[in-house]
């Protein structure tokens, strides 16, 4: 008797990982949308909560990028003031320049900087659901795209009855049936348990991302502040970086679950599960692996860039000395054609 209901719990067990992993798998790119409840975090506003008895509170969010700007105030002046100093010291015009137009301008151009993150969330998100729902009908391309990952497990979503079927083909599926010996269903429900890890490690990845994106926004001041200091510009440019290579996560994500498509026709259950599974985890590694491949070409780039400024330099030196050279040497033959001169007429 208690084989039975043990085998009835698995079964149970077994529906409920795979319905979280759809769930899971379904909304992990449906986070990356900047609602007014996420971005009133960043730029201030009026938060509304539930209390218990169906009240509501009203509290007043005074916005973390505003917050950072005034606590890095100081963090500017530093900045200018070092840049002037240096500036003198060198004689440097543009070195002046870049100062007072820092220190004029530097504060409205973190507002305008963090409204054009928002833009470009709301751009790659809206090129994220259109990479998951090109090449469907209708308004549910997104949860048939999921669907087709889900394949791969063996598993199919029913939407007129919201419920997940096993597909008991596949032979992960077949030791959770009722004619399976005795035990087989515990690695069906091991199965089931690395699906719902692997989707929920892509729901995990996909906030994270969003809240890394909101973190830096909140701190933009910081980076736009640098500009000031031409040694310290270099963290602008770091900033800038990271936030390319988070806002393309999500549509490089995207893209990777759809590369499960044509992974259906793989020849056995095993690998196909396999295969949906690294997918998944690929999938769910974007944030990093965007994040480490825009930084090492930013720093690529600024390697490029410090050789070709060195390179001009030493070009610039070479054709000065050049110049230097020919001055000198012009010199020189006037000095002696004064000189004959000179002679020829003490001579007469």
């Amino acid at each position: 008797m208690w084989e039975k209901d043990f085998q009835e719990w698995m079964n149970g067990s077994i529906l409920g990982l795979a319905k979280a992993a759809w769930g899971l798998l379904k909304d992990s790119f449906a986070v990356g949308a900047l609602t007014p409840e996420w971005w009133v975090s960043v730029v201030g506003g009026q938060v509304t909560t539930t209390v218990e008895g169906g009240g509501t509170v009203v509290v007043d969010h005074p916005g973390m990028l505003n917050i950072i700007v005034v606590a890095m105030l100081p963090l500017l002046i530093v900045f200018v003031v070092i840049q002037v100093v240096l500036s003198a010291l060198r004689g440097s015009t543009a070195g002046m320049m870049r100062a007072l137009v820092t220190a004029v301008f530097s504060v409205p151009f973190t507002y305008v900087t963090v409204g054009l993150v928002w833009l470009a969330m709301g751009a790659t998100q809206a090129m994220t659901m259109w990479i998951l729902e090109v090449g469907y009908e209708g308004s549910e391309g997104e949860d048939q795209a999921v669907s087709a990952v889900l394949n791969l497990f063996g598993l199919s979503y029913n939407g007129k009855d919201d419920e997940i079927i096993l597909d008991e083909n596949y032979a992960q599926w077949q030791m959770a049936s009722k004619d399976a010996e005795n035990g087989m269903i515990l690695v069906a429900w091991l199965v089931a348990l690395v699906i719902f890890i692997a989707c929920f490690v892509l729901m995990a990845m996909m906030i994270f991302r969003t809240v890394v994106i909101l973190l830096l926004a909140s701190f933009a001041a910081p980076a736009i502040f640098s500009l000031a200091l031409e040694p310290a510009k270099a963290l602008a440019g770091r900033w800038l970086s990271m936030v390319i290579g988070l806002l393309m996560a999500a549509p490089v994500g995207a893209a990777t679950i759809r590369l499960g498509m044509s992974m259906a026709a793989l020849s056995t259950d095993w690998i196909q599960t396999v295969a949906g599974l690294v997918l998944v985890f690929v999938a769910a590694a974007m944030p990093l692996v965007m994040l480490s491949m825009v930084t090492w070409i930013s720093g690529g780039s600024q390697g490029v860039e410090q050789a070709g400024v060195m390179a001009a330099g030493r070009a610039g030196r070479g054709v000065q000395n050049s110049m230097r050279g020919a001055s000198v040497r012009a010199g020189r033959m006037s000095q002696r054609a004064a000189s004959m001169a000179v002679r020829g007429g003490r001579m007469r």
